[in-house]
Parts: structure tokens; sequence; C-alpha cells
């Protein structure tokens, strides 16, 4: 009978805690990636619309997890996004649907805002490091 390596079990013991933090920080970053997303949806104008009956449950759990849905009811173009923890759906129109997307766009400028303030920062000023990388490199400006 052939066994483990005695480091083998000392392996897994390692590696255990660290695959279940993953996994435990991955959940907790789609959590509040959705609830930033119910947010978003709910300042944008979309309703939420709480599963009221067993129908309208199984047709909850059929949605696509955190995404939003194009739904066509009587000629008009409905936003789905489920929440089924909680047995709700939030349901906006085109008009939400564009007020969402421009929240998402403003969300994306002020955090890359935010990184460009932090580099900013930490490097200093970008001027003179770039005179300074042009000194040592030989390069001019526009000379051929």
């Amino acid at each position: 009978m052939r066994t483990k390596p005695f480091w083998f079990g000392r392996l897994i013991g390692c590696l255990l805690p660290v695959i279940a933090g993953v996994v435990l920080a991955t959940g907790c970053a789609s959590t509040r990636h959705v609830e930033q997303t119910e947010q978003l949806l709910g300042k944008a104008g979309f309703k939420r619309v709480v599963a009221s009956s067993e129908r309208q449950i199984k047709h909850l759990q059929t949605l696509p997890v955190d995404k939003l849905t194009v739904v066509k009811l009587k000629g008009k173009t409905y936003y789905v996004f489920p929440d089924p923890a909680h047995n709700q759906i939030y349901v906006g129109t085109v008009v939400e649907y564009q007020t969402y997307q421009q929240y998402l766009t403003y969300n994306k400028i002020e955090a890359e805002d935010r990184v460009m303030a932090a580099l900013g920062e930490e490097g200093g000023d970008d001027d003179a490091n770039w005179v300074e990388w042009n000194n040592n490199t030989g390069w001019t400006y526009g000379s051929d």
C-alpha cells in the first residue's frame, strides 16, 4: 500500500485556510457588488417588486443572478434585476436604465479620479519626473 509523504498533510493543512479565505473574500466582494448595484438601481428610479406568489418566486429563480435582463411585456421594454435573497426584483424602463448607466459611468470616473489623485500624491511632480527621465535617456522633444 502506498502512503502519502509526511509533508502532504502539512501542505493541505496550510493551503486549506488560504483557499477558504479566498472563497470567503470572493463571496463578500460579490455581495458588496450586488448591494452597490441595488443601491444604484434604486437611485436611478428602478422599482422594487416583491415576489408574492409561488409562481413569481419560481420565475424569480429562473432569472440570471447579478445581471440585468431585458423583458418585453405588452409592447414595452423593461429591465429586471433579481434579488433572490429577498424574493424581489428591481424593474425599470429605458429611462431608468439610461439613468443607471449614467450613474455607473460617474462612479467609474470618480474611482479613476481617486486613483489618479493617489498616484499624483505618491509620484510628486510628474513633469519633473518626465524631464529627469528624458535627460537620462537622451531622448529629445521633436527633433529628428
